[in-house]
């Protein structure tokens, strides 16, 4: 869980990010690269980019900056510097220009969480050696060009649709308002707001404030930068549109035969760990209907589910991690 601490000037100093932040998308786009989840939302990206990473030199810049950035607990904050809300090369500039002592610590501590050695390649960035410093930023820029950058228009509305949602929700029902259409397993409750998270984090605002910023690319829970120092930001993953969602057509055939189109919409979804009410406005089904189909699902052994107080959660069991990773596989 992550708990953020407001005081009384902190209600005044909630900011929501004008737009995307090219960097965090950056990040957390090499994250999805790293994993299944969200797999049918970002369908037609990940072909897409498969098919743009096909050059050998492309595909080991890649590997070296998910080795920079892997899908763990950890990644460094000096890759997604406040200074991108101005744009991809002000936020390209903030990241080369990054003091010494702060790029070793965060590269160590990335490998540390990996338990593993910081290699020479790391190293020599760690040591901010110019070249290296300069291979990271073409790095950075190639993969932004080819794997974000064709994709910003739609990434763009998507992201705009759902900014348009929370100051909505905040012209209703002010900054209360905001944190309740985050969801029902965000919870504000004396002074603090409660977000999903791996990890139990506290953040002391003491008066800072906290800048939203809406994600593309983030998937299921909400990400904080490590340093507690540092400007604080919450990224959330925005509410994809449903006719963001791939097609069946474009999804697992054999599956969706298996269990039929909605239910293998729902075991899609649930892979991450989803509520009723999530799964209702996901697919835009009742939630009449999700019952009726999570309740097959569960029977079949598929998945599991549990209830905190007035919502049911469901997670995917192992079998049903099974069908999906053989219909992934089948691809």
């Amino acid at each position: 869980m992550l708990r953020v601490h407001f005081s009384a000037g902190d209600l005044v100093r909630v900011r929501l990010a004008p737009g995307i932040d090219p960097l965090w998308e950056t990040v957390l786009s090499l994250q999805r690269l790293q994993t299944r989840h969200g797999a049918l939302v970002y369908d037609g990206w990940l072909r897409a980019t498969r098919r743009r990473l096909a050059d050998r030199r492309q595909r080991r810049a890649v590997h070296l900056l998910t080795s920079i950035a892997p899908r763990q607990r950890y990644f460094p904050d000096f890759l997604t510097p406040a200074e991108s809300r101005d744009g991809f090369e002000s936020g390209l500039d903030a990241v080369l220009s990054t003091p010494r002592p702060r790029v070793t610590a965060e590269l160590t501590k990335v490998c540390r969480y990996g338990d593993r050695p910081v290699p020479p390649w790391m190293g020599r960035i760690a040591a901010t050696e110019h070249q290296a410093m300069r291979s990271l930023g073409s790095m950075l820029t190639g993969y932004y060009r080819t794997v974000v950058g064709p994709h910003l228009a739609h990434i763009e509305r998507a992201v705009a649709a759902d900014r348009a949602t929370r100051l909505r929700a905040i012209g209703a029902a002010g900054v209360e308002g905001l944190f309740r259409s985050f969801g029902p397993e965000v919870r504000w409750d004396a002074n603090v707001l409660h977000l999903p998270y791996p990890c139990a984090v506290d953040i002391r605002l003491g008066g800072r404030g906290v800048t939203f910023i809406p994600s593309y690319f983030c998937w299921g829970k909400p990400v904080a930068l490590s340093d507690k120092e540092l400007p604080p930001v919450v990224v959330y993953p925005i509410d994809h549109p449903v006719e963001g969602w791939c097609s069946v057509d474009h999804a697992d055939r054999r599956l969706s035969s298996l269990l039929g189109t909605t239910r293998a919409e729902l075991l899609w979804r649930i892979a991450d760990g989803a509520t009723s009410g999530e799964l209702a406005n996901a697919l835009g089904v009742t939630p009449g209907a999700v019952t009726h189909h999570t309740a097959v699902l569960r029977e079949t052994g598929i998945i599991t589910t549990t209830r905190h107080g007035r919502f049911a959660r469901h997670v995917i069991t192992p079998l049903g991690q099974a069908l999906l990773n053989g219909s992934l596989l089948r691809r």
